[in-house]
């Protein structure tokens, strides 16, 4: 399973994010920072998980836009809480 950055440009677009949460809820969905930053853990590619939550694709909410990065793991680095790391850990198992 990989891990990735989502990051949804406008706030305003709830139903991208309802179908984020709602795509990837339980152990895949970790992490929110703000109101348009996410981290998820998926099987899927990047260019899939735009699909699925409205940003591209035939399903897409009309003016959405974002960005979805997949991290490169099981290297990283940086300053979070504890919690994030240990979930960063599970994740990429």
């Amino acid at each position: 399973m990989s891990v990735f950055i989502v990051v949804i440009d406008d706030n305003e677009h709830k139903t991208v994010k309802e179908r984020l949460i709602r795509r990837y809820a339980g152990k895949n969905y970790q992490f929110r920072n703000r109101e348009n930053l996410f981290l998820i853990a998926s099987d899927d590619a990047s260019d899939l998980i735009c699909a699925k939550i409205g940003i591209t694709g035939d399903d897409k909410v009309d003016g959405a836009s974002g960005a979805v990065f997949q991290l490169n793991l099981p290297i990283y680095a940086g300053f979070a809480d504890k919690n994030l790391w240990e979930w960063l850990t599970g994740a990429t198992v």
